[in-house]
């Protein structure tokens, strides 16, 4: 299983490659930064092709990202009506 996401913001995800024991069963501990927040999910390929991706996890618990990223382009903007910058408005 591969676990990869790119977005052309700036933000850096890096991917992971974990090897899956013969029980079929992982556990991925999750990362608490000194600072800020880090969002974890995990993005499995399987061998037909089919792509599962978890939810998206925020550590450390109930602390949560106060601004959007900005905007570089037209395939990195914030959505309306998520409170978080100039995208805001919903009219």
């Amino acid at each position: 299983m591969r676990v990869i996401f790119v977005m052309p913001v700036g933000i850096r995800y890096q991917p992971l490659t974990i090897d899956i024991p013969a029980n079929n069963k992982i556990s991925i501990t999750l990362n608490e930064p000194k600072t800020g927040w880090e969002a974890t999910y995990i993005e499995a390929t399987f061998n037909d092709g089919y792509v599962a991706t978890s939810q998206v996890y925020i550590t450390p618990d109930e602390k949560y990202p106060q601004t959007a990223p900005p905007s570089v382009n037209a395939a990195c903007q914030t959505l309306p009506g998520r409170g978080l910058g100039e995208n805001d408005s919903l009219d």
